[in-house]
């Protein structure tokens, strides 16, 4: 930038010269190829989660008696509430929250999204049983054929 630039550009973006002078310095920096950040780490607002005391105990506190989970494993848990439903439910506690925060904290406590069945699970659930049938006939048939070898 030549002489009288950074005037020009203050008076233009109504900044300060340090703001401007920081931006050129950002600028001609060369990139190093192990860095994937072009801006430093540790800049931007702090996550609620973090800030709020109380959150997740009222959200822990909220879906208490809407939590099921996978009884082959321990680690899958669900939860029949929807994230707006939950939002709203911690708001009545007192907390300002929005969806996007109940997601952090779903995630943090290992909730996962349980598998929806649309109209057609009916014949999902026809299918899974006469597939099961198929089977237990054909081990009877099995079994027969080994009491016919013996």
């Amino acid at each position: 930038m030549g002489y009288g630039g950074v005037t020009y550009i203050r008076s233009i973006l109504q900044c300060g010269d340090r703001t401007i002078t920081r931006g050129l310095q950002e600028l001609n920096a060369e990139l190093s190829n192990d860095s994937t950040r072009i801006r430093q780490s540790g800049a931007g607002r702090k996550l609620i989660l973090d800030t709020t005391k109380g959150l997740e105990d009222a959200f822990l506190e909220v879906i208490k008696e809407h939590t099921a989970g996978s009884p082959m494993n321990e680690t899958i848990k669900w939860t029949n509430l929807s994230r707006p439903e939950i939002s709203e439910n911690i708001m009545q506690k007192g907390y300002a929250v929005s969806v996007t925060v109940v997601d952090q904290l779903l995630k943090k406590h290992n909730f996962q999204p349980r598998q929806a069945f649309k109209v057609e699970a009916g014949k999902k659930i026809f299918l899974t049983v006469t597939s099961n049938l198929k089977i237990l006939l054909n081990l009877n048939k099995i079994t027969q054929k080994k009491d016919y070898l013996y």
